[in-house]
């Protein structure tokens, strides 16, 4: 496990890694830190290194890109890692909505609250090491986080993933006791969908990033919306 800092406030990061050691100690939890204090040098090092945790400041005083930009980037290789962005500003929250931010931070930075993250993201993490299915393409092996949405094919479903679509043999019940984390709902009898990756919705339709188009029965619209509105306002942890 290797959690990384990328913030411009010396001061801060050292907070910051004291935290992550309290952490550590408390909760016997193993991991390799690294910090960076620019933006450039820290994409020069996530391009051949593997990341799990990102906290990364949302604005550098002395480089021209910012958190967004830096996470686009990270996002064209990366689409496991958890990034939790810090900053002084509440204004920039919804932004990490498009990049699959896991949280947001408005410093400075409590220790319960940071701790509280923490034990998500761990949560998160052990269950996104994947699962095994059986499809039209053999025996795969899905990362949780990849799974964009699942729909019912006859009797059979269809698993939408960012590098494609495959035919599994389980069943929409079955699939929605594997799909049971804060990021997965049922929206309707025939889709299950992921959160980070709904781009709008409209009416009873659930528009995706990637432009697929989702029912959302009526039925569901409510606790629907409600858990995603939870979901977007785990972004801001003050």
């Amino acid at each position: 496990m290797k959690i990384v800092i990328c913030d411009d406030d010396k001061l801060f990061v050292e907070q910051i890694v004291g935290y992550l050691k309290k952490y550590s100690a408390e909760c016997s939890k193993h991991f390799m830190i690294r910090t960076f204090y620019r933006a450039d040098h820290f994409l020069e090092y996530i391009f051949n290194n593997d990341v799990d945790i990102l906290f990364l400041d949302m604005l550098f005083k002395n480089e021209d890109i910012n958190g967004i930009d830096v996470a686009k980037q990270v996002r064209k290789n990366n689409h496991k890692i958890k990034i939790v962005f810090l900053t002084v500003e509440e204004k920039y929250a919804l932004q990490g909505y498009a990049v699959d931010a896991s949280g947001y931070f408005v410093k400075p930075i409590n220790y319960d609250n940071l701790k509280n993250q923490l034990n998500d993201l761990f949560s998160e993490l052990e269950h996104a090491a994947g699962f095994a299915e059986k499809t039209d393409k053999g025996y795969v092996v899905f990362d949780f986080s990849e799974v964009m949405y699942i729909e019912t094919e006859s009797r059979k479903t269809n698993i939408h993933t960012i590098s494609g679509n495959y035919i599994s043999m389980r069943t929409m019940k079955e699939q929605e006791e594997i799909f049971c984390d804060r990021r997965f709902m049922r929206c309707h009898s025939s889709y299950i969908v992921n959160f980070q990756y709904i781009r709008s919705i409209n009416g009873l339709d659930i528009i995706m990033k990637n432009g697929d188009r989702v029912s959302l029965s009526k039925y569901k619209k409510k606790k629907f919306m409600d858990s995603f509105m939870e979901y977007l306002d785990s972004y801001l942890l003050v």
